[in-house]
């Protein structure tokens, strides 16, 4: 638009915004197609860039991401999840993170799997117990996978801060950019089926979607053109005797999705029960992946149009690219401070194997793949500001873990994770981070013991910003 302005020949003008577009595309073919749009499809594709990273697990850390690729064949090949030595892990974690922090540190081990046949009484509160323990971090975990592992508040600020520094990214929001946060998300359907509102998703997905190969709507082609590819694309499955989502799926129905139906359960937290105003139940929706192995193709994963947005749209673009920021920074925490827990490596595996892919298309193939941009260890994002949320699980990957984050926090605001064993929180004051499984039911809320009148705040008056930065069963699955 600048270039537009200031130079009156039209011809030189289009002439830079065709080299613009193939420098942002990496596709100068598609790039061509923008003398032929319109103004506003020409913004959407100008606006589009791929320039991303894919944060390295460091080199102290290499030997995690050949115990990780271990443990990911033995699920494919038996069909279940391998037991841990947590001892060894445990020792692993300490000695990572000391050697990071430059300082002696010590974290602690909760095993929820002892007390697997019953659900605890009374929840517990990790702050507490890591400050009379004096502890730096706690993980809790059951026999075969970390369910949560956080750090004290102090800890978490410090690697948020230094996260900053080293991407040279900012977790800042202004009020500006929280009314594009709403913005976008008063734009999402799904927002109208559920009682709460302005939750923001970006990156990735995977929802069903017909080859827009051969359209020629104009607003099809600038994204097609944005992306460097077809949207809606298929790929045969890779014919493996069993799938990651599997053995996952029997520890969430059988330790964690009972938990919403407990006869003591508070109404609104019962999510998959019956639901008011004659809305249907909903289904569990980690499950829905059963058997994702014995499918003969797989749906290609591509941008979500909230990640494309037109150049004039100055909000949705603010919105897209701090999202895509924090995104980047939980990316580079996930890869510098968790690398040792089991697991703790697979986004970075996952990262790679697409962007493997993505070259062998380009330079084998001579084609461009629609995930070529999403090729990160968090290709998807989403961005909350509810004040709390009911008790809830989400579909993300059954193995690769996410990273929840406090953006704009409350220290009287708890994080809440419920289970078998497993009822545990923590405050999620400013820049409190966690790393985070979807499938694990948790919910945000004010603690009536430390301060109830909280509960009448209003969005008007009052806001928190929280990040999920994750992946999804189909994108791990394909990867």
């Amino acid at each position: 638009n600048r270039i537009i302005k200031e130079r009156k020949n039209a011809a030189l003008a289009a002439e830079c915004m065709v080299q613009i577009a193939a420098e942002c595309t990496g596709h100068v073919a598609a790039a061509s197609i923008l003398l032929q749009l319109s103004k506003d499809d020409q913004d959407r594709c100008i606006n589009t860039s791929y320039t991303r990273t894919i944060h390295c697990i460091p080199m102290i850390g290499q030997d995690f991401i050949k115990r990780d690729q271990k443990l990911i064949q033995e699920i494919v090949n038996k069909g279940k999840l391998p037991r841990i030595d947590w001892e060894q892990v445990k020792e692993d974690h300490n000695a990572a993170l000391s050697n990071i922090l430059q300082r002696k540190c010590q974290i602690l081990f909760l095993d929820v799997s002892q007390h697997v046949m019953e659900f605890t009484p009374n929840p517990i509160d990790i702050d507490l117990l890591m400050e009379e323990g004096k502890f730096d971090g706690c993980v809790i975990h059951c026999k075969e996978m970390v369910l949560v592992a956080t750090f004290v508040e102090q800890i978490c600020c410090e690697i948020a801060l230094l996260a900053q520094e080293k991407t040279g990214l900012s977790y800042e929001f202004s009020n500006h950019m929280l009314s594009a946060l709403r913005h976008v998300a008063n734009k999402d359907a799904m927002q109208a089926k559920e009682k709460i509102v302005y939750t923001a998703n970006f990156g990735a997905t995977c929802r069903p979607q017909l080859s827009m190969a051969r359209s020629q709507n104009k607003s099809v082609r600038a994204t097609i053109a944005a992306i460097g590819a077809d949207r809606g694309g298929e790929f045969q499955s890779p014919k493996l005797k069993h799938s990651l989502c599997g053995p996952v799926q029997t520890l969430y129905t059988t330790k964690f999705l009972p938990v919403f139906f407990l006869s003591n359960l508070p109404a609104e937290d019962s999510w998959y029960g019956q639901r008011q105003n004659g809305k249907g139940k909903r289904s569990p929706r980690f499950r829905s992946t059963t058997n994702i192995h014995k499918r003969i193709r797989v749906k290609a994963f591509h941008p979500m149009k909230t990640s494309l947005p037109v150049n004039r749209d100055h909000l949705s673009v603010l919105a897209s690219r701090r999202e895509s920021d924090v995104r980047s920074m939980s990316e580079w925490i996930m890869c510098n401070y968790f690398y040792a827990l089991p697991y703790g490596t697979t986004p970075w595996i996952s990262a790679n194997q697409m962007d493997e892919a993505c070259k062998y298309a380009d330079t084998i193939l001579n084609k461009k793949l629609p995930f070529q941009s999403l090729c990160r260890p968090f290709p998807k994002g989403a961005t909350g500001m509810q004040l709390s949320k009911e008790l809830h699980d989400d579909g993300n990957a059954a193995i690769i873990p996410g990273l929840w984050t406090s953006v704009v926090g409350d220290p009287n605001v708890t994080l809440r994770f419920r289970g078998y064993g497993l009822d545990h929180y923590f405050a999620a004051s400013n820049l409190r981070f966690c790393w985070f499984y979807g499938w694990v039911p948790h919910k945000t809320e004010y603690l009536d013991v430390l301060n109830p009148k909280k509960q009448t705040h209003s969005m008007e008056t009052f806001h928190r910003l929280h990040h999920s930065a994750f992946s999804k069963p189909e994108i791990e699955h394909l990867s």
